[in-house]
């Protein structure tokens, strides 16, 4: 990529990351406190869907440069394109474009956009996370009241996107390495969900090895009372035809919530279907 297009990348990760840190530093902290005093407020889960915001942004500026920008012009296009643009004496050229680049409102900050760029990229961890984008969109819209229930599951996704983009590369370990109560907070949670849907296994009326579905209605009996309810998941298409991928579910008679594909896979469920 030409020297001034990475200029202007490293210009938006450093002023992301700025933010970043103290969005993560505020917000997981004071979630720390609140999870285990049993309330929760705005503030931790203003700062931790902020957070979420901006390392989707890191992503997507790294991922797929040009359409990050609201608008970007020819000449910016054709250096990416390894293509050469005339200047003059002084760059006025490039100045100029730096400038149009970073202007605040060209940066883009359409979070489907983003998603796309994820999805497209890291299709394979999509599954895992889709529970936790969802979560992070609902609550970006005010969908949810802020709960310490929610809160606890903000915090896990947010820990476990952090470590999905130093394992990419997109992000510096160093920017925020975990502290213990983040370490704490990660093992109690895989512990409490193993606990919970053993006990529902336990309790329940319905055996999760006789699940069956009907891939193009996405229901299955719920594990716990037996009634059917549809699976949370996307479609996604293959060169042999489309596929279904639950990530989540919820029974609306018994209140039984599977949050995430983690949650299916200890219940028993499969997350994948073919469609026919």
């Amino acid at each position: 990529m030409h020297v001034l297009l990475v200029k202007v990348q490293q210009k938006i990760l450093d002023d992301k990351v700025d933010e970043l840190i103290a969005c993560l530093s505020t917000g997981l902290e004071v979630a720390h406190l609140q999870i285990g005093a049993g309330h929760a407020s705005s503030l931790p889960v203003n700062n931790l869907v902020r957070a979420f915001s901006l390392m989707l942004e890191i992503m997507a500026v790294q991922k797929d440069f040009g359409s990050f920008f609201n608008s970007f012009p020819h000449q910016a296009e054709q250096l990416l394109n390894g293509e050469e643009i005339p200047i003059d004496d002084h760059h006025t050229v490039y100045e100029q474009l730096k400038e149009t680049l970073l202007a605040e409102d060209n940066l883009c900050d359409d979070v489907e956009k983003h998603l796309g760029v994820f999805n497209a990229n890291f299709p394979l961890k999509r599954p895992f996370f889709e529970a936790y984008f969802v979560l992070w969109q609902q609550l970006c819209i005010n969908e949810l009241d802020p709960s310490v229930r929610i809160l606890e599951r903000l915090a896990y996704g947010t820990l476990n996107f952090i470590d999905f983009l130093v394992e990419e590369h997109l992000l510096h370990k160093a920017i925020y390495p975990f502290t213990e109560e983040d370490e704490k907070l990660l093992i109690r949670y895989n512990q409490n969900r193993v606990l919970r849907i053993d006990e529902v296994l336990m309790e329940g009326n319905f055996d999760a090895d006789e699940t069956v579905i009907d891939p193009n209605s996405r229901r299955i009996p719920c594990i716990k009372c037996g009634n059917y309810g549809p699976l949370k998941g996307y479609t996604e298409k293959q060169l042999m035809g489309s596929q279904f991928l639950a990530y989540g579910f919820q029974c609306n008679h018994c209140g039984m919530e599977l949050f995430d594909q983690k949650d299916l896979l200890l219940a028993g469920i499969k997350p994948i279907y073919a469609i026919s």
